[in-house]
């Protein structure tokens, strides 16, 4: 006889089989392999390019150059196996051919106008985001590690207004309560601190509120997307023509026009003639280290709108914080033996085992309400089939 699960065991067994759980998983590891490969590759390079702005230029033309060559790529591999099936009479296509539809889907296969009617959330996301980038440069050069890292887990305290907003039904209170005790955990362990001058206060707000508009406004233009794929979303006059779900070639091409003024109005570009930094444009081992970089940013920046189109704001951001405060800095110490900054910098309130006591703690909390919802949901389902 099968022995009896405990339902909290059953939960999460189920939760783990769920896509917003696999976007999350997929996240964590591609997020944390991009960024350590980016640090591999920026320690071993000799080729220390001093222009942030313009580097960031140079990453979205080749990720933007990537993906319409893989896209494009995966969509002539897929006609080719589609007619191959129609003449042999195969089965199904594979997990293999998935994936390339999926690669294929990532490149615009409408003409420009099916993707008017998600136009103003598309530049919207894509407004917050390069403000958030820029800002994120900035504060890099410019702001205590220890408190950046604490501005990184500010968009999760502000998710939680968001979140009642981009969503039809609003954060329950054990929801609210357990992204709360996240938040105050996070900030309580090492490498943490609050304690910083007012402009970079600001600076932390406005990072923080840019990337939080950014996710939701992606978010709406994704749902208004698939509204419009299952037929439910009707034209209004501002928006004639059929929606379409936002496009990431269309993305970075907006961030590449938006970022160019910031460039050009900065005294980059006047270094780069004065001190003759073009040279670096001759070496074929630059263009390999920039094109890793790009790589490695285009990968995270998937893995995000993935998890995004999957899951709420405030879980998006509670999983972006396990990242960066918990999951990050361990991966560097591990795999390179040199801890980021940001986690030997800042008092903590609380060890890194009590950090984990109270992880714990919240995650059980969880596992137990999401037993006991699903175990309402199942006596609801009863009590209406005996009615009718």
């Amino acid at each position: 006889m099968r022995a009896r699960v405990p339902a909290p065991v059953a939960s999460v067994r189920d939760w783990l089989r769920e896509p917003s759980s696999r976007a999350a998983a997929i996240y964590l590891a591609v997020s944390t392999t991009s960024a350590v490969v980016s640090a591999v590759v920026g320690s071993i390079s000799e080729y220390s390019f001093p222009h942030p702005l313009v580097a960031t230029q140079l990453h979205l033309v080749i990720a933007l150059a990537a993906l319409l060559a893989a896209g494009l790529t995966a969509r002539l591999v897929l006609l080719k196996t589609t007619g191959r099936r129609a003449l042999t009479g195969a089965d199904q296509p594979n997990a293999f051919a998935a994936a390339l539809s999926q690669l294929s889907a990532a490149v615009p296969s409408r003409p420009f106008f099916h993707y008017l009617s998600t136009a103003f959330e598309v530049l919207f996301a894509t407004v917050a985001s390069t403000l958030a980038a820029v800002l994120e440069l900035f504060a890099q050069r410019t702001v205590d590690p220890s408190f950046w890292a604490f501005a990184r887990l500010l968009p999760l305290p502000l998710s939680l207004s968001a979140a009642s907003l981009s969503c039809n039904v609003a954060p329950g209170v054990t929801q609210l309560a357990l992204s709360t005790g996240l938040w105050l955990a996070l900030v309580a362990g090492q490498g943490v601190t609050a304690y910083s001058s007012g402009s970079n206060w600001l600076f932390a707000l406005a990072w923080a509120a840019s990337s939080v508009g950014c996710v939701v406004a992606l978010q709406a233009a994704q749902a208004r997307g698939r509204e419009a794929e299952t037929g439910k979303f009707k034209p209004t006059e501002l928006s004639q023509w059929p929606a379409r779900p936002p496009s990431l070639v269309i993305h970075l091409a907006l961030s590449i026009i938006l970022l160019t003024l910031p460039t050009l109005s900065s005294s980059e570009v006047t270094d780069i003639r004065r001190y003759r930094h073009y040279s670096f444009f001759a070496e074929p081992g630059f263009w390999a280290q920039e094109a890793v970089m790009a790589l490695c940013g285009l990968a995270n920046l998937a893995a995000t709108w993935h998890l995004a189109s999957t899951t709420t704001p405030l879980a998006l951001f509670s999983v972006v914080a396990l990242e960066d405060t918990l999951v990050l800095p361990r991966a560097f110490a591990l795999l390179l033996g040199n801890p980021l900054d940001a986690v030997s910098q800042g008092e903590a309130t609380l060890g890194a085992g009590q950090q984990a006591v109270v992880l714990g703690l919240l995650a059980g909390v969880w596992a137990l309400g999401r037993a006991s919802g699903e175990a309402t949901q199942r006596e609801d389902v009863r009590g209406r089939r005996k009615e009718g």
